[in-house]
């Protein structure tokens, strides 16, 4: 036991301290509770009223290690022995009683060491039970030894003085032996020193005494024709309930004293035991003893409750904590009408962090009121899974919207014990955000990559292949200078070297020249388009709403004059939804799949273009047909390339970057750009952009 758990009393004690001082205090106090008892001998039966030195010896043993016992029951029978020979019992006689009185509080010491076991301070209830069994079983059982003695000695009733000997010592062990542990193991100083009970505690002393007074110390006088001793039922259970065990204690000893003290001395009136004043000593020692039972009990029921209660809310408290720190959001439903509803009971600060609601609009409230649409999240059947079967659930991430929450949650479900629903969950909005901004991420890193290879080839393959030329025929041109030298060398006359030269100078020298420039003219071309492709992913995107309408009709107009060259029809269905994006960049796009209509159209057919839009979910889906040529499926997939060209031979003009360019652009607009086409029928390209509100078709 820490010193800081031990009371003023306790330490005090302890400080009787060296093991010899605490003996002699034993013995000292022992002698004097017994010579009280024997000072108080009833005749002729020859037994004391009450025996407090058997309730001194338990308590001092109770608040003893186990092997301080044998010197302190050596200290007992020593001085039992020696109150007996100072009030003239002989020799053998005190022996035979030192030898009951130091059994007695040995085996209850040894039953109570054993159970309830533990620190005895009757503050719980197998304390006080433990405490009855010794006065009862193991009192009873000393009894049929100590009662020889009177009976040999003196030639008393044997059954008689076991009886008395029985209740007696009963008595001063239910009363004597909790006053002195109580008041020993508890701060009892400091609450009696606390200035708010000295009032009540001073008014408690003074009514218990009055009361037992007019009960157990007046004449019959008149002043209480029937007076009756569970009339102090009140006083004692006062104490019980509004003070502490110790308190019951005290209020047990005061009142025995008294009742005892004025039993002895023949007044008041007595309506138990009859006339014979061993007869109403008997029945009011039962009294007190059936009294300390109940108190003892009550007052230790309501300690263990105390404590109970305290644990509680500390438990309470604890869990509060818990639950209003916790990072995750934590709901507690009250469930009705077998499932059906579920009502808010509770609801964690991060739970109104999370939704962005005070919990005060949510307490009371079904969750179909609180969130509107929440049948189709899939919750509430989880919820009542895991209240028919007790089992947790966890409910998946799902995204779950309404008319104020949007977002990414996911539930972890339990059931408590009382049949609530704990709901633990956590809004992923971000996480979802940031796995899609890495996809996109990854999206963009791969069409990079994919844009680098293609760099990569045309590097190494069309740029290639002019620099071929170029070197091939600049490798002829030196040749064709050093045949010229030749024959400079060796023409005689300026006509020799005319006829000579004239086929270098005529045809060789610029063919050569003719194929330099057209390759250094494609290689121009190639870097060009290079750069433009590059420019798409470095221009900053304005992101506004846009009319689609008017820019799809601003482009017409400026495409007029090769709609009419190419006698196109152009069919609107419109007006067409708005999206959001960068206007310019987006006038890019559909400029250049206009444009492709236009120049990759059937001879054998009229052209007719259409454009149309649909809106889906967040999505403007807009269609740029025509009856042109149409696509070849294995094609397809390439048309995206850079530089590639479904004209080989050149006769359509253009660098093969249109489509190429348009993806980009659709790309950055985290869009989709897709052909549907089938050759001799012709083509529809689809822009997929994100709608934007308030611009309606």
């Amino acid at each position: 036991m820490k010193s800081s758990d031990r009371s003023l009393l306790e330490r005090l004690a302890g400080r009787a301290a060296s093991p010899t001082g605490r003996l002699t205090l034993l013995a000292l106090v022992y002698f004097l509770a017994a010579r009280l008892g024997l000072a108080f001998i009833v005749q002729p039966e020859g037994f004391a009223i009450i025996w407090p030195a058997g309730g001194v010896a338990l308590a001092a043993l109770l608040l003893s290690p186990p092997r301080q016992w044998p010197a302190m029951l050596a200290v007992v029978f020593v001085a039992n022995m020696l109150a007996n020979l100072t009030s003239g019992n002989n020799l053998a006689v005190s022996l035979g009683f030192a030898l009951a009185n130091s059994l007695e509080p040995a085996l209850c010491a040894g039953l109570m060491a054993r159970w309830p076991g533990g620190r005895i301070s009757f503050s719980r209830l197998v304390d006080v039970l433990g405490l009855v069994a010794a006065a009862a079983l193991v009192n009873g059982a000393t009894a049929l030894v100590g009662a020889l003695v009177p009976t040999l000695g003196f030639g008393a009733s044997y059954w008689r003085t076991w009886a008395y000997w029985w209740i007696s010592d009963g008595l001063g062990i239910l009363i004597v032996t909790p006053l002195i542990v109580t008041w020993i193991r508890s701060g009892t100083l400091r609450s009696i020193a606390k200035p708010a009970r000295q009032a009540e505690n001073l008014a408690w002393v003074l009514l218990l005494s009055v009361a037992a007074w007019f009960i157990f110390g007046v004449d019959e006088s008149g002043l209480l024709p029937e007076p009756h001793p569970y009339m102090l039922y009140p006083l004692l259970v006062w104490a019980t309930l509004r003070f502490s065990p110790r308190a019951s204690a005290a209020a047990l000893a005061l009142a025995t004293i008294v009742s005892l003290v004025g039993t002895v001395a023949g007044t008041g009136s007595y309506p138990l035991g009859g006339d014979a004043l061993a007869s109403r000593l008997v029945a009011v020692q039962g009294f007190f003893c059936v009294a300390s039972l109940t108190t003892l009990v009550l007052a230790a029921v309501l300690v263990e409750r105390r404590k109970a209660e305290a644990t509680l809310r500390q438990s309470e408290a604890r869990y509060r904590e818990l639950f209003e720190n916790i990072n995750s959001g934590v709901a507690v439903y009250q469930v009705i009408d077998d499932g059906r509803d579920f009502i808010f009971k509770d609801f964690n600060r991060a739970g109104e962090r999370i939704d962005h609601q005070p919990r005060a609009e949510l307490l009371g409230r079904s969750i179909f009121e609180a969130r509107p649409g929440i049948e189709q999240f899939g919750l509430i059947d989880a919820f009542r899974q895991v209240w028919r079967t007790g089992q947790p659930v966890n409910h998946p991430v799902k995204l779950y919207q309404d008319e104020r929450l949007s977002g990414w949650y996911e539930n972890f479900i339990y059931k408590l014990p009382s049949g609530e629903i704990v709901t633990v969950f956590e809004n992923l909005t971000e996480r979802k955000q940031a796995e899609a901004e890495h996809e996109r991420l990854l999206a963009e890193l791969e069409r990079k990559n994919r844009e680098l290879e293609s760099v990569i080839f045309i590097a190494s393959h069309d740029l290639r292949s002019p620099l071929i030329n170029i070197q091939g025929f600049g490798k002829n041109l030196r040749k064709y200078f050093e045949l010229l030298s030749n024959i400079l060398d060796g023409a005689d006359t300026l006509e020799t070297f005319r006829r000579v030269a004239q086929p270098v100078l005529v045809e060789r020298v610029p063919n050569a020249l003719r194929f330099i420039e057209s390759s250094s003219a494609k290689m121009d071309v190639l870097i060009d388009g290079l750069l433009r492709l590059s420019r798409i992913g470095r221009i900053p995107l304005q992101i506004q709403p846009v009319d689609m309408s008017l820019l799809i009709q601003t482009l017409l107009d400026s495409l007029a004059f090769q709609i009419e060259q190419a006698n196109a029809q152009v069919d609107v269905h419109g007006p067409l939804a708005g999206c959001r994006g960068d206007k310019n960049q987006l006038g890019q796009v559909f400029s250049n799949l206009l444009d492709n209509a236009l120049k990759y159209r059937d001879p054998q057919r009229p052209l007719v273009i259409t454009i149309a839009c649909q809106v889906s979910g967040q999505e403007a889906i807009y269609s740029v047909a025509d009856t042109g040529l149409g696509i070849p499926a294995e094609v397809q997939a390439k048309i995206w390339e850079i530089f590639r060209r479904l004209d080989e031979s050149g006769s359509v003009p253009g660098e093969g970057l249109g489509l190429t360019i348009a993806r980009r652009i659709v790309e950055r607009h985290e869009g989709r750009l897709w052909v549907e086409s089938q050759p001799g029928a012709g083509s529809c390209f689809y822009v997929a952009l994100p709608a934007a509100e308030g611009i309606d078709p």
